[in-house]
């Protein structure tokens, strides 16, 4: 792009192209909104330093080169530190700040697209190249910024998951010969349903010293299971499951029934 000195010499190579644009050439007009578009997506906040409020590009561009950082931070502990990763995704504390720094994210991008599109001047582009610019903009923040508050979403469901779950309401138990035992059981039981049945059993088992996890999974149709002496449900179920069965009631000495062997049809 060129602007011709005042005398009316030679003209003169214009060093500020998208800032100082020679706005009554269309076709000008549209390279530079096009570069303008490609910019704010690629690299959040170079178009308002190259064209507008360098300020406010410079607050786009800190953010941006902040989120790369976080990105690769979060690549090398994944291959390298493990743990930090885990103590992000694994605590309300890590999870809430990164629900944060995704909404503050998105809501920039938002205010830099925005500017940006002020920037373009819609008026000096033909008919044709204006639409085609806004329209591609629009879908260029909804898949950026819409993929943050996606993101943003799914930390926050998270974090209220682990509170839910793992909310400290009683006395610490402390581990059996060294283990923390836990039983998982998926329930069938639903609206108009007259029984609940557990289809999916599994202990984990999780080492109190070293965490390490072993899960046992439990056939939901094992048959008969016997239960030993010392076991509470011995008391209840001298002979295992077997005996139990209804054909009236549906009722079989498989495992998974076994809340419901001892109803009365």
């Amino acid at each position: 792009m060129s602007r011709s000195s005042a005398a009316g010499g030679p003209s003169t190579v214009n060093p500020y192209p998208i800032r100082y644009p020679q706005a009554s050439s269309t076709s000008v007009m549209g390279r530079r909104a096009w570069w303008l578009v490609v910019l704010n997506f690629l690299i959040p906040g170079s178009a308002q330093v190259l064209a507008g409020n360098r300020r406010l590009g410079r607050i786009g561009l800190f953010a941006t080169l902040a989120m790369w950082v976080l990105a690769v931070l979060a690549v090398l502990s994944a291959l390298l530190w493990p743990t930090i990763l885990y103590w992000v995704v694994g605590t309300s504390i890590g999870l809430w700040l990164l629900q944060a720094i995704l909404v503050v994210y998105a809501v920039l991008w938002v205010i830099l697209t925005c500017d940006m599109l002020r920037l373009v001047r819609f008026v000096r582009l033909r008919p044709v190249r204006g639409l085609a610019t806004g329209v591609v903009s629009v879908l260029l923040l909804v898949a950026a910024s819409g993929t943050a508050v996606y993101a943003a979403g799914l930390a926050g469901t998270t974090r209220t998951t682990i509170s839910d779950i793992f909310t400290q309401t009683g006395v610490a138990v402390e581990p059996t010969d060294g283990y923390y035992n836990i039983l998982l059981l998926g329930a069938d039981s639903g609206q108009g349903r007259d029984s609940m049945r557990f289809d999916s059993i599994s202990v984990v088992s999780v080492n109190a010293e070293t965490g390490a996890v072993t899960i046992f999974g439990i056939l939901r149709d094992m048959p008969n299971v016997p239960f030993s002496e010392d076991s509470p449900m011995y008391a209840l179920y001298p002979d295992g499951l077997e005996g139990y069965e209804s054909s009236t009631c549906g009722w079989t000495s498989a495992i998974n029934q076994l809340t419901n062997v001892v109803d009365v049809c």
